[in-house]
């Protein structure tokens, strides 16, 4: 049938299903990574002509380069679960825990930190194995004090237990 209808049916089963783990096959989902391949592709190339530019700029540019992209992912990763965190927070945070100078860190707080963690471990340990308790541990962190009807640290299981995602395209 899906080749019969395609993307018309994909459209259909997607709107029946709103949340990745109403799924069937969640959480032991699969990949067909032969059809992401050109975009593998497309995302290496990318990444080297980033690379390129990176390497032309100094020490310190790279240094600062790196810490406002943290910055933003940090406080991106945050808005997806329709939190909002202080940029000044996430910024003291991150200069902190990746040694940099900042005139006047400020305060921070819990949320700012736990996003923060798990943004630099993330992108610190990229070639560790995502395990599902390194991903609930990440979980614990970006909600340090969650409402008790938020399930935290463990895969979502509640059809009122829901999520949105919030996308800057």
């Amino acid at each position: 049938l899906p080749q019969i209808c395609g993307d018309l049916c994909y459209a259909s089963t997607a709107i029946m299903r709103r949340y990745i783990w109403e799924d069937s096959g969640w959480p032991d989902l699969t990949v067909n990574e032969a059809a992401l391949e050109p975009e593998f592709t497309t995302i290496a190339y990318r990444a080297g002509r980033v690379a390129e530019v990176l390497f032309q700029l100094g020490r310190d540019e790279q240094r600062r380069v790196r810490f406002d992209t943290l910055t933003d992912t940090a406080v991106e990763t945050s808005a997806i679960e329709g939190e909002t965190l202080s940029i000044a927070s996430v910024r003291a945070s991150l200069a902190r825990r990746l040694d940099m100078p900042l005139a006047d860190y400020g305060p921070t707080d819990a949320r700012a930190e736990g996003v923060v963690a798990v943004t630099v471990d993330a992108v610190q340990r990229a070639d560790r194995e995502l395990t599902e308790a390194r991903l609930h541990h990440w979980h614990t962190l970006i909600f340090p004090d969650p409402d008790p009807q938020l399930t935290v640290g463990a895969w979502r299981s509640r059809p009122d237990d829901s999520m949105q995602v919030i996308s800057h395209a």
